[in-house]
């Protein structure tokens, strides 16, 4: 359920009503956004603060489901007390998860070649350097996505790219 009330002004009764509804409204949200498995998320809320509990795949989906339910209109905000585990008990060597993300980074061409990473323990660190801003949130965006990454850090360095006036 979307819709533009954000920071509209509405009378108490009708408030009342979205916030016994907010409940439902989110987890119909949650049902209908492709990236999210909404079988093991539970959803309550505390007037317009609304909390998600249960189990997901990824990181990723945790952040999809917040985003879900931020979308519902009469959210505040949200706490998002999901749990990150491989439901299929399958857990991938941190040699296995580096060539993965080695592989997405590589993949991407936006991505510059001095990008490297880490992985312990389902800890993907990124270092390097890249010259924009965009390079390093790309990286990081891509490497959320790999199955079996259980956190991102981002610790690569910005260069100075050279301003229109020094070319």
């Amino acid at each position: 359920m979307r819709c533009g009330c954000a920071g509209a002004a509405l009378p108490t009764r009708e408030v009342i009503a979205i916030y016994n509804d907010l409940t439902e409204w989110v987890a119909a949200e949650l049902e209908v956004t492709p990236n999210v498995d909404s079988a093991h998320i539970a959803v309550s809320a505390d007037g317009a603060v609304v909390t998600l509990r249960g189990t997901v795949a990824s990181p990723w989906q945790k952040q999809e489901a917040q985003n879900a339910a931020l979308r519902v209109c009469g959210v505040r905000g949200i706490r998002n007390e999901l749990h990150v585990r491989n439901l299929d008990g399958e857990r991938r060597s941190d040699a296995e998860l580096r060539a993965a993300v080695i592989r997405v980074l590589v993949l991407d061409s936006s991505i510059p070649g001095t990008v490297d990473a880490r992985v312990q323990g389902g800890l993907v660190t990124l270092f390097g350097s890249a010259a924009w801003p965009d390079q390093r949130e790309q990286a990081e965006f891509v490497c959320w996505r790999v199955e079996g990454v259980m956190a991102v850090k981002n610790e690569i360095s910005l260069t100075l790219a050279p301003r229109d006036v020094d070319i």
